[in-house]
């Protein structure tokens, strides 16, 4: 018996052994093994006490992204073929582009106005304009302008423009006269200087379009990103006699209308000279001279001096332009005067609303002869909203009003809804 229970004593101890020894080689075991999970979580426990410690940082917004412009839509203003110019030629600027050699390029311009011109017609529909523009490059810097009007049966204008070197280009033919910035139509005096809006009995200050037979040279004198410089030189047929002195005491007196078909009737071309310059796209300044006999070959000399000056400034959605004129005419020997002035000055501001929106407010006063106050003595005021349907056409309300009162006036008031299109 007691040898029984001390058999059981040591099976038990024996066991007990045993249990102890894999207890112990697994608890070592299982902490070799696992050392560097235990390294992180003694880690990611010191991170969190830290974490409660210290209070969390804002997230830092990134920065918002700037909304995309949509992009404008490049239209073409096609008040700028009634009122606005610049300083070169005007069929050059509408038409010329950079241009693969043999490429024609046609357009054409229209118009359609609903006019109240009382005193001078009834209230009507009309067309002032209905041109042909077309362009022919056979060569690199070399192109062809012709431009025509019908009921005309001659062009307009036709040229020859020649690019000779980067900064130096020359003119042929019926060419634009760089004067001031008459494109093509002048404003001198407060308004379109157009016959078809002139009274039956009112002269022209300056030709519907000038444009004479003969040769230009145009020479960039400076050309940076601040400060652009062009100049012009010109000579051409000039003014001829025809028109009527209204003091009644000469035969010879100038005719500023400029008929396409007219004849040259004297040997005294006309020269003329201009300055341009553009600061930053900002402010613009020009300078402009004209002069040429009139009258006819065999008679004693006239001639007819002109200067002019215009300036422009462009602010934001802010255009202002404004030019002046002023003109010596000579008259011959028998009358009793030997000379007379003629002067023009045009002022315009405009105002983009928007893309589609334009305002305007124009002004002027002109004087054809200051021996006499007649018909043509203008001082104009008036203004315009002008709405682009689409980068072809044009809707605009235009009121002008002449405060000069003189003798034989009757027309005071122009007002017009007009449609214009470009193709």
């Amino acid at each position: 018996m007691t040898l029984q229970l001390l058999n059981r004593a040591t099976a038990l101890w024996r066991a007990f052994i045993v249990l102890a020894l894999l207890a112990g080689t697994s608890i070592e075991a299982v902490t070799q093994d696992n050392r560097p999970l235990l390294v992180a979580a003694r880690k990611k426990r010191t991170q969190t006490k830290k974490s409660r410690a210290t209070p969390p940082k804002k997230k830092e917004k990134a920065p918002e992204k700037a909304p995309e412009k949509p992009l404008e839509e490049k239209a073409v203003d096609l008040t700028e073929l009634d009122q606005h110019g610049t300083n070169t030629s005007e069929s050059y600027n509408r038409l010329h582009a950079t241009q693969p050699s043999s490429t024609p390029n046609f357009r054409t311009y229209f118009d359609l106005a609903f006019s109240y011109r009382p005193g001078d017609q009834p209230v009507s529909f009309e067309n002032f304009h209905s041109a042909f523009l077309l362009e022919y490059t056979p060569m690199a810097g070399l192109t062809f302008m012709v431009g025509l009007a019908p009921p005309t049966v001659l062009p307009l204008y036709y040229e020859l423009d020649w690019q000779i070197t980067d900064r130096l280009s020359l003119r042929l033919g019926r060419i634009w006269i760089p004067f001031d910035q008459i494109n093509p139509h002048n404003t001198f005096g407060g308004f379109i200087n157009t016959s078809l809006l002139r009274a039956a009995s009112q002269e022209a200050f300056l030709p519907d379009v000038w444009a004479d037979l003969g040769a230009a040279a145009k020479y960039d004198i400076i050309r940076d990103n601040d400060l652009q410089v062009e100049s012009h030189v010109y000579v051409v047929n000039g003014f001829g006699q025809g028109g009527t002195d209204p003091k009644g005491e000469s035969s010879s007196y100038p005719d500023f209308s400029l008929p396409v078909a007219r004849q040259d009737n004297n040997d005294d071309k006309s020269i003329g000279l201009r300055v341009h310059g553009l600061y930053r796209n900002t402010v613009g300044l020009g300078l402009s001279f004209f002069t040429g006999g009139y009258n006819n070959q065999g008679t004693t000399n006239a001639r007819i001096t002109m200067l002019g000056a215009d300036f422009q400034a462009y602010i934001a959605a802010l255009t202002f332009r404004a030019g002046y004129a002023y003109m010596a005419v000579d008259l011959p020997l028998g009358t009793s005067r030997q000379f007379y002035t003629r002067g023009g000055l045009y002022t315009e501001l405009t105002l983009r609303a928007t893309d589609k929106w334009k305002l305007g407010i124009l002004g002027g006063v002109q004087q054809n002869d200051n021996n006499v106050s007649d018909q043509n003595d203008r001082t104009i005021w008036g203004g315009k909203i002008e709405y682009l349907i689409n980068h072809m056409m044009i809707v605009s309300l235009q009121y002008f009003k002449d405060l000069r009162q003189a003798p034989g006036k009757t027309n005071f008031d122009v007002a017009l809804l007009r449609y214009s299109l470009t193709l």
